[in-house]
């Protein structure tokens, strides 16, 4: 009997020893270190919706001391490389995934991004480019080439406008076109914001973010311009609206659009419409992220009808992918007080 017993309870250990030991990732087995790193890029990847990135770093570099060759890890390090500023550091990252993964368009696309967001916009062309010749069936392909198509539209602008006309500002580069600006008699210029009733993901803190972008680029005007908020619709100059539909948007390069109508140099009506959604669906909206893409949008519906070639400014032809807050940068406001101290263009009555 006592044999017996002892027999029962060696089978249990080596059973327990045996189960402990087995691990799986995607239906295939796994050693225990990389088990602990996937646990733990899975924690990073919840750090990182909470935009707690400086954490999620710090937990995806353990992952990667477990697993050097865990390519999942190399691209989510490589987007919280990004969200925090570090960008030569997250091209690094999302180089490493694509090589040890080349059948993750994901990654390839998050690499042309970063390419993009830090102004090497040749490098990110070739990456996209590459996206669509590598993954010829992939299902947002139509979204890639028009972002292709506007990223080069952007380059034959900047070749047009040539270089700086001044080192404090990109006048030349808003410009290229007919100069147009909201006109004295236009003033000030009457605000709609919607109120994002039934639009997924909105929230109700939107619509201050709205409010005090508009009122930042007044102050970075120095005055030049002023505005008003009202509540009905009929009497609004610029509508803010909110959509969940990124195909709304003509751009893939931002997050936003600004539409407005002209007649000469006097801007009539406009509207901006901003997404409630990220391009990378595994990611939410943070409020810094909004915050970008109202400044930017209301950038152009001030008159900055192009985009400045560096990553520092608001204007910049991409939203960064860095999630901090932005203010108006000093070429930012010298551009607009520039536009709006050009002598006054002929006005027009409401």
């Amino acid at each position: 009997m006592k044999n017996l017993v002892l027999g029962f309870f060696a089978v249990l250990l080596f059973s327990s020893a045996a189960f402990a030991q087995s691990y799986f990732r995607d239906g295939k087995p796994i050693t225990e270190a990389q088990y602990k790193a996937s646990n733990l890029n899975t924690e990073a990847m919840n750090l990182m919706r909470a935009n707690e990135n400086e954490k999620a770093i710090a937990v995806l570099k353990e992952a990667l001391s477990f697993d050097p060759q865990l390519s999942q890890a190399h691209h989510n390090l490589g987007l919280a490389y990004s969200k925090v500023g570090h960008t030569q550091e997250a091209i690094d990252e999302l180089r490493t995934a694509v090589e040890l993964n080349p059948q993750s368009a994901m990654s390839l696309l998050t690499l042309g991004g970063a390419y993009q967001t830090s102004g090497r916009l040749q490098e990110a062309l070739e990456t996209y480019k590459e996206t669509l010749k590598r993954f010829p069936d992939f299902p947002d392909k139509a979204e890639v080439k028009g972002l292709i198509s506007k990223l080069k539209e952007e380059a034959d602008r900047q070749k047009s406008a040539g270089g700086q006309s001044e080192a404090d500002t990109y006048f030349r580069q808003v410009t290229t076109e007919v100069p147009v600006r909201w006109c004295s008699n236009s003033l000030p210029v009457r605000i709609f914001i919607t109120d994002g009733q039934g639009v997924p993901n909105f929230r109700p803190e939107f619509i201050d973010i709205a409010k005090n972008s508009f009122l930042d680029w007044v102050n970075a005007a120095q005055g030049r311009i002023s505005i008003t908020f009202v509540s009905d619709p009929r009497n609004a100059d610029i509508k803010v609206v909110w959509t969940a539909d990124p195909k709304e948007l003509p751009n893939p390069a931002e997050a936003g659009f600004a539409d407005f109508t002209y007649r000469r140099h006097c801007l009539l009506k406009g509207t901006i419409k901003l997404l409630t959604v990220p391009m990378d669906r595994t990611q939410t909206v943070s409020t810094n992220q909004l915050r970008k893409a109202c400044l930017h949008e209301v950038g152009h519906i001030l008159g900055l009808r192009g985009h400045s070639p560096d990553p520092a400014d608001v204007m910049f032809y991409s939203l960064p992918i860095e999630d901090k807050w932005l203010m108006p940068s000093k070429r930012d406001a010298e551009t607009i007080v520039r536009l709006y101290s050009e002598p006054n263009p002929e006005s027009l009555s409401k």
